[in-house]
């Protein structure tokens, strides 16, 4: 396929920093051609997949680049069709990724199960900055988890929730989080989550305790 021989011109190259390959109908073998060509490329920075039908499989190879690549720091996999299976698969390479800062997985479908796997990682993980999950099925519970998360992870600046259903239960859970311990996010993205005046007072009481968070 083209997807293939640009990953095989891509395995020779070192010069190259960023690829966009948005909505250009990349499978999950195209997705399984990038990481053999970039898993040891040294060059890389940005990858833009977004748009393609990459599903869990693909999912699951952008798991292993981000096990072996070090130069990553930027993955954009919008609407990507994957669920919580990948999720999985993403969390796993994120563990042992030292360098991402960026991942980006808005509008799959990763449920809270997903968001879980995810939440996990940033428990060890210490290099990603920007997390956004925006419209991917999370619920309060997801909220939870990733409010656990918050309270130990000490690299995350940006989150970004718009369009889930977190409503006031995880609105609070979040908050919590913020109130306790969490000293370095500064962006948080809640809107559309069905969140009403008592999640905002959660929050307001986070932000008077001392949390320097910007609230959207």
């Amino acid at each position: 396929s083209d997807v293939t021989k640009l990953s095989f011109a891509m395995s020779r190259n070192f010069r190259l920093r960023e690829l966009h390959l948005c909505e250009n109908f990349v499978t999950k073998a195209g997705a399984s051609a990038l990481m053999e060509a970039l898993r040891e490329n040294d060059a890389i920075q940005e990858l833009w997949l977004s748009g393609n039908a990459l599903g869990d499989d693909g999912a699951a190879s952008m798991s292993g680049l981000l096990r072996r690549n070090v130069s990553l720091v930027w993955l954009n996999l919008n609407e990507c069709g994957i669920t919580s299976v990948g999720g999985g698969y993403l969390a796993a390479g994120l563990r042992k990724n030292e360098t991402l800062e960026s991942l980006w997985l808005n509008g799959n479908r990763l449920g809270d199960q997903g968001t879980r796997s995810l939440a996990g990682a940033l428990c060890t993980n210490s290099t990603l900055q920007l997390l956004s999950l925006a419209e991917n099925g999370i619920s309060a519970e997801g909220a939870a988890d990733l409010g656990s998360a918050l309270r130990v992870n000490s690299s995350l600046s940006v989150l970004g929730l718009y369009g889930n259903s977190v409503g006031d239960e995880g609105a609070e859970a979040i908050s919590d989080a913020l109130s306790d311990s969490n000293a370095t996010l500064t962006g948080l993205y809640l809107g559309r989550n069905g969140i009403t005046g008592r999640g905002a007072a959660a929050f307001a009481s986070s932000l008077r305790s001392g949390t320097s968070g910007i609230l959207k």
